[in-house]
């Protein structure tokens, strides 16, 4: 067994080939208080996690490159980067087939009658995966969920998390309802409080997976926190019900046009300078775009509120707001609103994230 883990026979031992190397030597231990440390490699016998080493040759990084911080900060600067050689071929093909500058390497290229195949093939595993992923879903739950069908009828309990994830509780702080009529789906949240009722319309830009032409979403209460409840108990029917995983899936990536559009009604905003603000702040001109501090805080002084202070208000209790020190790809004096309603919570990159 010793043999089989890399130590070397005794000279004379039966049963060793001459040719017998070891695999690899363990360094003798290092006495007590010795500066003396071995350079040799040992065999781990046991799983262990790779070294950053390793990790950067796996990237293809050269051994000298330095990369600074501690392990974890390495680990995800490797695995965010683009492989130095990937990045070179890259370079080395735009310089032979862009610029006819030759390549010092030789590339094999696609020819006139060939053409690029990647994107159809993966709309092609996408329905495959879909198919896929539908039969399982079925069968394990039979005909407990309608895959094809929008929103159920629901009446429930719960209670609201410092979190900002919905709890169900039979003794919950709020009330969720959802019913539907006439290709409209209402979802009411109620706070239990003589507060006038609120409300939002929303409606796809183009086509949606919800069985309904628009959605109602009404809530009471004076607190811009009972407005993040109505939108996080919106959140999580959608996920329950198995429809879409959250609002961001609904919504569509801040990176492309939303999917849904939102309209205020006079009523939910017309009581408070916080939700007129909130207001302007959450459009379609506000959101989803770069834009410049002077912008931002000019919104909402004309609502006689304190910029900096109510932003970070608004970040605390769920709306996504960004900033040079949230994201250093945004310049100083620029903020990001990615999101037309709420999608923060405690597992939410930019959650821990202070403006």
């Amino acid at each position: 067994a010793a043999q089989a883990f890399g130590a070397r026979p005794a000279e004379g031992a039966t049963g060793a080939s001459p040719d017998a190397q070891p695999i690899v030597r363990a360094p003798a231990a290092a006495k007590r208080g010795s500066k003396r440390r071995s350079s040799r490699s040992c065999l781990w016998v046991s799983s262990r996690p790779f070294s950053v080493s390793e990790f950067k040759r796996l990237q293809t990084f050269p051994d000298s490159y330095g990369i600074y911080g501690g392990k974890g900060k390495i680990v995800h600067q490797i695995g965010n980067s683009v492989p130095p050689q990937l990045a070179r071929i890259l370079a080395v093909s735009i310089k032979d087939q862009v610029f006819n500058q030759g390549s010092p390497i030789q590339l094999d290229c696609l020819t006139d009658l060939e053409e690029l195949s990647f994107r159809k093939r993966k709309r092609q595993l996408t329905k495959i995966y879909a198919e896929k992923a539908k039969s399982a879903i079925e069968a394990i739950y039979g005909d407990k969920i309608d895959m094809a069908s929008g929103l159920k009828a629901v009446t429930t309990s719960f209670s609201f998390s410092p979190k900002l994830v919905i709890e169900e509780s039979e003794n919950g702080d709020y009330k969720g309802e959802i019913s539907t009529s006439n290709n409209q789906v209402y979802i009411n949240v109620d706070s239990g409080t003589d507060a006038t009722w609120k409300v939002l319309t929303i409606t796809p830009t183009t086509t949606w997976s919800l069985n309904a032409a628009e959605i109602i979403l009404s809530w009471n209460g004076e607190a811009l926190l009972d407005y993040i409840i109505a939108w996080k108990f919106f959140e999580n029917q959608l996920s329950l019900q198995n429809i879409k995983s959250d609002l961001i899936q609904l919504g569509g990536y801040y990176q492309y046009p939303p999917s849904i559009n939102i309209e205020w009604c006079e009523n939910a905003s017309e009581h408070s300078k916080e939700y007129q603000a909130l207001k302007e702040l959450t459009s379609n001109e506000s959101t989803r775009q770069v834009i410049a501090q002077t912008d931002i805080f000019d919104i909402i002084k004309a609502f006689d509120l304190e910029p900096m202070g109510f932003l970070k208000k608004l970040k605390s209790i769920g709306i996504d707001i960004r900033n040079t020190n949230t994201n250093s790809m945004i310049k100083e004096g620029q903020f990001l609103i990615p999101y037309e309603f709420p999608t923060l919570y405690y597992k939410s990159v930019q959650f821990n994230k202070e403006l």
